[in-house]
């Protein structure tokens, strides 16, 4: 039990120097995206790029859900445009030394020990859009944010964005389907 609050009161320490120091927040970036097509669906792959630089660590520890937001727009030649919204979800368990990962839209739990294994995991973004031959040209653009957390101890909420420079990281690519490919 010694061990647990050890870890908690060392969190929450280093959590409230990052607050309160002249932090330099990240520059964020998704890398290039990787887009193909297969019979249905248009797959694309990123990656955010110095996402969790820094200090991030002592927020991922500090017991809280900390969510990493993404928005797809997808606009089709003379077709309306949609949003297609997902997440990536990760909870540290100080009991357990370790972090339950939800990725996407899956509902899948993944469990990692090592913090490296957790960013590689959610720093990766990989999304199905299913297009069903509407189109052949399709104009795409995915924005990241972040969610707030409560502190409990300090009775009030901290806009991880701060950790982004409150700037939301953002690329835009288009992909035509070729004939072949449906």
């Amino acid at each position: 039990m010694l061990g647990l609050a050890s870890k908690l009161v060392t969190g929450f320490i280093n959590l409230t120097m990052l607050m309160f120091s002249s932090y330099q927040g990240n520059n964020v970036s998704f890398s290039d995206v990787f887009v193909y097509s297969d019979h249905q669906a248009i797959i694309l792959r990123t990656e955010l790029i110095s996402a969790f630089d820094n200090d991030f660590e002592a927020i991922f520890r500090s017991g809280k859900p900390i969510i990493i937001y993404f928005d797809l727009q997808v606009r089709e030649e003379k077709v309306s445009t949609e949003t297609h919204s997902f997440a990536h979800i990760v909870l540290y368990h100080p009991l357990r030394s370790h972090y339950q990962i939800s990725v996407g839209a899956s509902e899948n739990q993944i469990i990692v020990e090592s913090y490296k294994e957790m960013i590689d995991l959610i720093t990766s973004v990989t999304f199905h859009y299913n297009h069903f031959g509407k189109s052949d040209l399709y104009h795409f653009t995915l924005t990241s944010y972040l969610g707030k957390i409560r502190l409990d101890t300090m009775d009030r909420e901290f806009d991880l964005m701060m950790l982004w420079n409150f700037k939301q990281p953002s690329i835009s690519f288009s992909y035509k389907v070729e004939e072949h490919e449906d």
